[in-house]
């Protein structure tokens, strides 16, 4: 969802991860960002004088205001001006911040006697002393030394760099079907495998098929020992083959694993091991040669992502049960969503292993990937919740830091020195990291569906990927440069000239503001339409040079978008406390009146409510025959429209007494998505439907005038502020949110109308 300020100057977007973060558009920053929802974000509005920024999200039965200053000047130090240091009472109320942060940084939840069991609150910043501890080191070596050690990762005299190696071309190991999952050996040579069914050792100098078997399904996971004398293969029939890796590859036996195979893992210190995760909510533990299953860990959920440790000291096991396949994005507790340690001991007298729980870390989203680092220092875990987190091993897997990513994480692989981490996933790109300044070194370009498998070999000279829609594993060359530190930046540093940028976190990946200017090439002619133009974009880019810094770019900005500019900024106002206007079940719709002291509201318990803000009460109280889908406020403040889930339209007249209801319209053309009011000037009222179109009702006669075509589900409309334009946004997913690759079909587009009732 989408929503305006009054001026233009900043447009506020939520979603599904369930944040709102506000974006400056001249500056292409973001402003702010609101406290995280538990769940997605149904509608956000400005108020029309832009002091309050309401929300409803799913789950959540009120509206929530949040007060804004658009002076960008906090009411409580108005001699300060932007750029000034924050003042004595604002550097407190940030210390009383991190103070409540870090006594909220570990909840413990009991029920383990034998080990740990956190949560990490994934809101809260549980690094907080490590961050200040770095902090208060004045220069960029010190706070490096400092970050090297604590992360395990080799210290240099300059900044290191991944990049790509344009000498070198990219490369593509074919297979006959989508690769599902790959591994690297210690030589350089990896095993590949998927929908194939056919089992592939590529020699990557020669780029041959060094060896080749195939099983009877689908293979859906791989895996290397480090020592290089094994592989292993595990397929959709649950059956885990192991191989010898030389002096040729041999197949060693195969085990049934009950029920379905998830994932797999390999480890050579101090004896051969094979980890096996299953639906079973189980752990198994093998022995190589002998294919013994010596051991059952317990994790309780679904185990999505087995890892050892480099020296074969610990086993963690990553997942969760997902009893709704991704329809559902909040998961209750008994969905088993964590990650569970276990110590790996000698064998026993009865030829089984000596495993040691250790804990658990309790997460809000099902885990599909984790990886202990190279250098034993670090554990990553990533999932569905967006979100990469690094635990610290030594300290009883506490939580180091965290890296916000644009979609769900499939996928984890470490560079060979623990310094770089790959991602990968529900984006569709792979995304590469630098741990030690936690920022995004650089990205590989987007493929057409989502990632299930990335790695670096073990040279760190490719970095290998596969995907849903891959027929094969495709390997970019790369190449490490090594940057010194100028003096005059090392002097700037220790003077205190510089903050701590090399340890800050960037803003989340895909989150980045984009100009959305369509040059001439990115336009194609979709036929002959001579009442319209039909454009498909290809492309975007941006309308500014990339040479032009900030206050340039953002003065070039302001004449391309419209905006005035001005030197204030748009914040949360301290001065004022947030609201909630309570409902008795979720809030699904809301609308600011053209003041913006009142408000109307819709959802679940079929009330439709439009409330005197300022005093906190319904001013219109009034029943729906079915859920208040969506909510619209006349631009003269006098009327309200509300569209229910039996299709039902009703026009309400706030300046009645009595009855507002004006007219009501019963529409037989599927169900209702969005309602939007045109101008003062000229007063129409649009509702988008599932019927792939958008009838325009005049007002208050409520008679239908139009029924404008839009071929897709009508999920957004909106008039232009003269309320001569009518643009309607939207498209129809058949699947419900299970496809990320969408066909043409949909028809997801915006279509634009220019509309009159004269």
């Amino acid at each position: 969802c989408l929503a305006w300020s009054p001026d233009s100057s900043a447009i506020a977007v939520g979603g599904v991860d369930g944040t709102v973060a506000v974006w400056e558009v001249a500056s292409e920053a973001v402003a702010f960002r609101l406290p995280p929802s538990p769940e997605m974000v149904l509608q956000v509005a400005f108020s029309p004088d832009a002091q309050w920024l309401a929300l409803c999200t799913r789950a959540c039965k009120q509206i929530s205001l949040y007060p804004v200053d658009a002076s960008g000047v906090p009411q409580r130090d108005e001699g300060r001006h932007v750029g000034d240091p924050p003042s004595a009472k604002a550097k407190e109320a940030g210390e009383e911040r991190v103070r409540k942060q870090r006594s909220l940084k570990l909840v413990d939840i009991g029920g383990e006697e034998d080990g740990f069991s956190k949560t990490t609150d994934l809101e809260l910043n549980k690094d907080i002393d490590f961050f200040e501890r770095v902090k208060a080191r004045k220069s960029v070596a010190a706070r490096k030394s400092v970050a090297s050690r604590i992360l395990g990762v080799a210290n240099t005299s300059g900044d290191v760099d991944i990049v790509m190696d344009e000498s070198r071309s990219k490369t593509m190991l074919p297979h006959a079907d989508e690769v599902m999952s790959f591994a690297f050996g210690p030589d350089g040579s990896l095993v590949a495998a998927g929908e194939d069914s056919i089992l592939v050792v590529w020699d990557l100098e020669q780029q041959t098929r060094r060896f080749e078997t195939s099983h009877s399904s689908a293979i859906v996971a791989v895996a290397y020992s480090p020592s290089g004398e094994y592989f292993a293969s595990g397929d959709a029939d649950s059956f885990v083959t192991v191989y010898t890796a030389s002096p040729a590859a041999e197949e060693v036996g195969t085990v049934a694993i009950d029920p379905d195979l998830m994932c797999l893992a390999m480890s050579s210190d101090p004896d051969e091991l094979l980890a096996v995760g299953t639906t079973a909510k189980l752990v198994s533990l093998i022995a190589l040669p002998s294919l013994d299953v010596i051991a059952e860990l317990r994790h309780d959920g679904h185990v999505h992502s087995v890892t050892f440790s480099p020296d074969g000291l610990y086993l963690a096991g990553s997942g969760g049960t997902d009893h709704m396949h991704g329809l559902m994005t909040k998961k209750s507790e008994d969905a088993m969503m964590k990650t569970v340690v276990w110590e790996l001991g000698g064998p026993t007298d009865d030829g089984r292993v000596d495993c040691k729980y250790l804990g658990s870390i309790l997460f809000t989203d099902i885990l599909h990937a984790a990886e202990f680092a190279p250098s034993g220092k670090l554990l990553a875990t990533a999932g569905e919740d967006a979100k990469v987190t690094m635990l610290l091993v030594d300290r009883e897997f506490e939580k180091a830091s965290e890296l916000s990513c644009a979609a769900g994480v499939r996928a984890l692989a470490w560079s060979s020195q623990s310094r770089f981490l790959a991602v990968g996933g529900e984006d569709c790109q792979v995304s590469v990291w630098d741990i030690v300044r936690e920022r995004m070194v650089f990205q590989l370009p987007k493929v057409q569906d989502w990632i299930c498998a990335v790695s670096f070999s073990p040279d760190d000279s490719w970095l290998s990927a596969c995907g849903y829609g891959c027929e094969g594993v495709v390997l970019y060359p790369l190449e490490f440069n090594e940057h010194l530190v100028s003096m005059a930046r090392q002097r700037s540093v220790e003077d205190g000239g510089l903050t701590l940028t090399d340890l800050q976190p960037p803003s989340p990946a895909g989150a980045q503001w984009k100009s959305f200017h369509l040059p001439e090439a990115a336009i194609v002619n979709m036929g002959d339409h001579t009442k319209g133009f039909h454009a498909r974009v290809e492309q975007t880019s941006s309308q500014l040079e990339p040479a032009l810094d900030g206050r340039t770019r953002t003065e070039t900005n302001s004449k391309v978008l419209g905006i005035r500019l001005k030197s204030s900024s748009l914040q949360l106002d301290p001065a004022r406390d947030k609201l909630d206007l309570a409902h008795t079940d979720e809030v699904l719709a809301v609308a600011f009146g053209p003041k913006g002291t009142m408000l109307a509201s819709g959802g679940e318990d079929r009330a439709l409510a439009v409330w005197d803000v300022e005093q906190r009460i319904r001013i219109l109280d009034e029943q729906m025959g079915g859920i208040v889908v969506a909510v619209a406020y006349d631009p003269t403040g006098r009327y309200v429209a509300s569209g229910d889930s039996h299709g039902t339209v009703v026009l309400w007249d706030l300046r009645a007494f009595g009855d507002a209801d004006v007219a009501s319209e019963d529409i037989d053309a599927g169900d209702i998505l969005r309602m939007a009011f045109g101008a003062e000037s000229d007063p129409l009222l649009a509702v988008g439907t599932t019927d792939k179109k958008v009838l325009l009702f005049s007002i208050p006669e409520m008679e239908v005038l139009a029924d404008l075509r839009h071929d897709g589900h009508v999920r957004s409309v909106s008039f232009s502020p003269d309320g001569c334009t009518l643009a309607g946004g939207g498209g129809t997913d058949d699947m419900h949110g299970l496809m990320t690759k969408k066909g043409d079909s949909r028809e997801m587009k915006t279509v634009m109308w220019h509309v009159s009732s004269i």
